[in-house]
């Protein structure tokens, strides 16, 4: 019996044995299986992440890689990664950065980021953006570095090309300014604070009618924001006014800021001071148009405005006076004096002449001692007479030029629109006409032209 009873514990022993064992080993393959699923979730995270994975031993051994990494670094394999110690990747003037990094991981301190330029295969330059985590082992010791690189080649690229841009807008000669939709200044470049005389705090949040001078026509705004509308840029020139209140020109270059939809979301201007190029062309065609002696409008201007006012006055129905003017031997003066004696004369003439006509009224020079003289509007012939026997009577007046006392007369010749012609040569024509009637006549008078004055001249 008791030999039984003993068989049966022995057995009970080993079923019971046998069953932890089984227990055991069922944990042990659950486990593996769990171990399997977690290897094989990390090597799916691995094979699709977009950045580059490593993990290194404490000194910097490469261990594990991922095989982003190594395209990312030009390899074609772990083979030619796994063993280098990491810092061969590394630019040689980034070392201690890194492993300063690195101490600071180990003793918790890291935080964030850091950029580093790594080594390609090929010798080339590789930005990236890494992050690092310490490993540790059940003992919560460090174990091995995980580090996870991020390719940022392009947004360096990127921000290298916006800091020179902002370099270069910020340095620029020319003034940059970018608004919202409405007009609203968000940015101001120095340039433009030192033509406007606005600082950058000044302007943005302003609109930029600050500048507006009033003096711009209608039509150019109009067409800028239609232009601006319709998303395309615009080139025009603007009346602007300084913070101090003087005007000066600005020749603009607008474009629309668009998003990946093609719609506009900003405006950047670049503007160019040409207020001393606008003076230079004013003088240029001022020159172009008048006598450099006397300033007077010249034989081309003179004639521009008389056609001009022939036409308004043929419009309108009123009449007009054309009046030709000769100083009487004024050869004389020259031939005495000398041609800087005579210029002078010339050009006391003309100052006389401005202030014996109205200011609606025109005094040109045709000649060297041939003036002519515009009436735009008047109600009778006897107005036109006033004037110019206001005329001659000024140039009997003695001059005193270099010590010299000059005398001179002046002869005048008048033809009326449209009495005497519609058409600006006939005016002319017969102005010219009466003018040497009166020479004829003794000089130093005023005529009227008269139509049979017509055969005698051309007899």
């Amino acid at each position: 019996l008791l030999v039984m009873l003993g068989s049966s514990y022995v057995a009970i022993y080993i079923y019971g044995v046998n069953c932890r064992l089984t227990q055991t080993m069922e944990r042990n393959r659950q486990a593996a299986a769990a171990l399997a699923e977690s290897e094989e979730l990390w090597r799916s995270v691995v094979k699709a992440s977009p950045d580059g994975i490593c993990i290194n031993s404490l000194d910097g051994t490469v261990r594990q890689g991922s095989d982003k990494l190594f395209y990312m670094l030009g390899y074609d394999g772990a083979e030619e990664v796994v063993g280098k110690n990491m810092f061969s990747f590394i630019e040689p003037e980034h070392h201690e950065k890194a492993s300063r990094s690195i101490k600071e991981m180990l003793a918790g301190t890291f935080n964030g980021t850091s950029d580093y330029p790594l080594i390609k295969k090929d010798g080339s330059r590789l930005f990236v953006e890494t992050n690092g985590e310490v490993l540790r082992d059940k003992s919560g010791n460090p174990r091995e570095l995980l580090f996870i690189d991020r390719d940022v080649t392009g947004r360096k690229e990127i921000e290298s090309r916006l800091r020179s841009l902002s370099v270069a807008v910020e340095q620029s000669p020319v003034s940059v300014v970018i608004t919202d939709l409405e007009g609203i200044i968000q940015y101001v470049n120095p340039m433009f604070s030192e033509i406007t005389g606005y600082s950058s705090q000044e302007a943005i949040g302003q609109h930029t009618r600050i500048l507006n001078s009033g003096l711009t026509d209608r039509p150019v705004f109009e067409q800028l924001w239609e232009t601006m509308r319709e998303g395309r840029s615009w080139t025009g020139q603007f009346i602007n006014k300084r913070k101090n209140g003087e005007t000066f020109w600005e020749e603009a270059h607008i474009s629309p800021v668009l998003d990946g939809n093609g719609a506009a979301t900003q405006y950047v201007a670049v503007k160019l001071d040409i207020t001393k190029r606008k003076k230079v062309e004013e003088r240029i065609n001022h020159l172009a148009l008048h006598d450099t002696l006397t300033d007077l409008p010249n034989r081309s201007l003179f004639s521009r405005m008389l056609q001009q006012s022939i036409e308004l006055a043929g419009r309108h129905g009123y009449r007009l006076a054309l009046m030709f003017m000769d100083l009487d031997h004024f050869k004389t003066v020259n031939d005495t004096h000398g041609h800087a004696v005579g210029d002078l004369v010339l050009k006391q003439s003309a100052g006389r002449m401005r202030q014996s006509v109205r200011a609606s009224d025109t005094v040109g020079r045709i000649g060297g001692d041939e003036f002519v003289i515009l009436l735009p509007r008047i109600a009778a012939e006897a107005d036109a007479w006033h004037v110019a026997e206001k005329l001659r009577q000024a140039m009997e007046v003695p001059f005193e030029v270099e010590g010299c006392d000059i005398r001179l007369s002046a002869s005048v010749g008048i033809a009326i629109y449209p009495d005497h012609g519609r058409q600006e040569n006939e005016l002319s024509k017969h102005a010219d006409t009466a003018m040497y009637r009166a020479k004829q006549q003794g000089r130093n008078r005023v005529l009227m032209f008269e139509d049979d004055m017509k055969q005698h001249h051309t007899g």
